[in-house]
């Protein structure tokens, strides 16, 4: 097709649906006959099948630069399209068949993503029904975040934004994760690193308790425990590679979500990402502790005891890795990537 023809399918023109129909019509009678038998009780339309399917595949075909035929035959995923286009039909009837088939066939997954993932995110659980509202049905900024918000208009169905490409479940745990940090960067509540940061293999951020308001002993002195740590702290960011210093300055003091940084700044994976926190953290809790013992000359639990301080010690940020990285990165800039 030429460049003003999917540009008209596009739009949904109904001469340019109709002749895509033609041309493409033994590719789109064989992807109607896979959704069809997976989802035999949905009873979606053909025609609007048809034109939906078409749009989408222009959209892909424009955007990427390939045939119609490649985008439908070779990128599209079918039946997955199929439900995801008929939970969000305008036949009520189609919608409502649909929309208890996804449920019942994603939510379970779901739950699953949430709590492996986004386990330490408070009420993340509770929010999977709203999420699946969002996905399925038009929805306010309000309603997508779990937060208020003044902006009170109509967005679509986050489901019009899947075009089939690769399968829905992938597709559906990434704009899971999207809708929890939306909802964290939007919190008024102030999330810790280790909160609001996803694990690759399962595992939690090096954590060190911190010691309960008006909990706090008073048998130690607090002079000893803030020169300590300081001069530990300064000792220990040295031993960091630059990625790890810089990945704990935009996390803790910018509140850069990790996504951006992989995507946006370093150009890595998200995971290389939890690794250079995960990493960091450690090496700065490890360089305190051998100063603590080693040039302090104090005993283990004295230094323990110190970290319980830390909050006074370190008062810029409210969390720990907060607290640390602010005093570290204010000393000295940090050094080039190269």
């Amino acid at each position: 097709m030429t460049e003003t023809s999917l540009k008209d399918l596009c739009a949904g023109k109904p001469e340019a649906i109709e002749s895509a129909r033609a041309e493409l019509a033994p590719d789109l009678d064989a992807c109607w006959e896979n959704s069809v038998r997976e989802f035999v009780r949905i009873g979606m339309d053909r025609d609007c099948f048809d034109r939906v399917v078409l749009c989408a595949a222009a959209e892909m075909a424009e955007r990427r630069n390939i045939s119609l035929r490649e985008a439908l035959c070779k990128r599209m995923r079918f039946p997955d399209f199929y439900l995801a286009s008929a939970a969000i039909c305008e036949d009520p009837r189609v919608a409502g068949r649909a929309r208890d088939l996804f449920s019942k066939k994603y939510f379970p997954l779901a739950q699953r993503y949430v709590r492996s993932k986004w386990s330490t995110v408070p009420n993340a659980e509770d929010r999977i029904s709203s999420m699946f509202f969002c996905l399925m049905f038009e929805h306010t900024i309000t309603e997508k975040t779990g937060n208020p918000s003044k902006d009170d208009s109509l967005r679509r169905p986050l489901l019009s934004d899947y075009r089939g490409q690769g399968p829905l479940a992938a597709w559906l745990t990434l704009t899971l994760g999207n809708m929890i940090r939306d909802s964290i960067r939007t919190s008024k509540t102030a999330m810790s690193i280790d909160e609001e940061s996803t694990q690759d293999d399962g595992s939690s951020l090096p954590r060190i308790e911190l010691a309960e308001e008006g909990g706090q002993r008073e048998d130690i002195d607090r002079s000893v425990c803030v020169k300590m740590l300081r001069a530990g702290l300064n000792e220990a960011w040295k031993t960091l590679k630059p990625r790890e210093q810089l990945t704990l300055v935009l996390q803790t003091l910018m509140e850069v979500p990790p996504s951006i940084i992989a995507r946006k700044i370093l150009n890595v994976h998200e995971g290389s990402i939890t690794k250079y926190t995960k990493n960091g953290l450690a090496k700065i809790e490890q360089g305190i502790r051998a100063y603590g013992t080693g040039k302090a000359n104090l005993p283990d639990n004295e230094v323990d005891n110190c970290f319980e301080y830390l909050r006074d010690a370190f008062p810029e940020t409210p969390t720990l890795a907060g607290g640390m990285v602010s005093a570290a990165s204010d000393s000295d800039d940090l050094p080039d990537l190269d």
